[in-house]
């Protein structure tokens, strides 16, 4: 089983938080929707990554497990 760290909480709320942040920049400015691809593809890269470190601790787990 993996267990789960203190640090795994904050790291879900991440994301939200960057979106709330890119749509009140945009509400303040009036203008800069290119902000809101921006940190969509922000937000992307910061799961893509959460997701392969996560890979690498299931697969580094189950290498020992075979031999």
């Amino acid at each position: 089983m993996i267990q789960m760290g203190k640090s795994d909480g904050p790291d879900r709320r991440t994301g939200a938080r960057m979106g709330a942040l890119g749509g009140a920049i945009i509400l303040a400015t009036g203008g800069w929707y290119w902000l809101d691809p921006a940190v969509a593809l922000t937000i992307a890269v910061v799961i893509a990554y959460h997701a392969l470190a996560l890979l690498k601790k299931v697969f580094a787990r189950l290498r020992p497990a075979a031999h």
